[in-house]
């Protein structure tokens, strides 16, 4: 009974490690956030009418999702929702090291910029704009994994990995080692 016990909290312990959302994964949940404060202001069903520059069009699907129990037939629809994406991407920034051995961590912020308005029978109801980010902090070794290669709004421009730790580690503990065996030679010949 102990030893199961003991492999249920190892097993559990190990699936705590939670891995990091791609940057795909990011930039929906900014959809999605959007998505839902203009559907809160919504009442009727509606067409939408969905723009965004070539490489963003891949996020109409995932809008449509976002609204379809309020969205209607085309043929019959007086009411018209226009949704545009104009800048979705990522960026890198804020190299840090976590603790003086640790692995290095990045800033990583997405965001999305666009309009939305609203037409109901051919007037105007409401027009507005939504400008979304989420910040988090990655693992530098991870950014491959979570970008999207066929998808180029998912990548961001690397930041160099600072140079003076690269040297410094290596320097301290070289040097630690040399004061230790000094130090060991030095006090057992006396």
């Amino acid at each position: 009974m102990k030893k199961q016990l003991i492999y249920i909290i190892l097993l559990t312990n190990s699936l705590l490690f939670a891995q990091s959302e791609s940057n795909l994964e990011k930039i929906n949940t900014l959809l999605n956030e959007t998505c839902k404060e203009i559907k809160s202001n919504l009442i009727s069903p509606f067409t939408i009418n969905f723009q965004a520059p070539g490489n963003l069009y891949f996020l109409k699907n995932r809008t449509e999702i976002n609204f379809i129990e309020l969205e209607k037939d085309n043929n019959t629809a007086k009411d018209t929702l226009s949704f545009t994406i104009e800048e979705a991407g990522i960026t890198y920034k804020n190299i840090i090291k976590d603790g003086f051995f640790g692995n290095y961590l990045v800033e990583r912020t997405a965001y999305m910029k666009g309009t939305y308005l609203l037409k109901q029978n051919g007037k105007i109801i409401t027009a507005n704009q939504f400008n979304k980010t989420i910040t988090d902090s990655i693992n530098y070794e991870d950014i491959n994994k979570l970008e999207n290669i066929s998808l180029p709004f998912t990548r961001g421009t690397l930041p160099s990995e600072p140079i003076a730790p690269t040297i410094i580690e290596p320097l301290i503990a070289i040097s630690s080692a040399v004061l230790t065996v000094v130090l060991f030679f030095t006090v057992r010949s006396k």
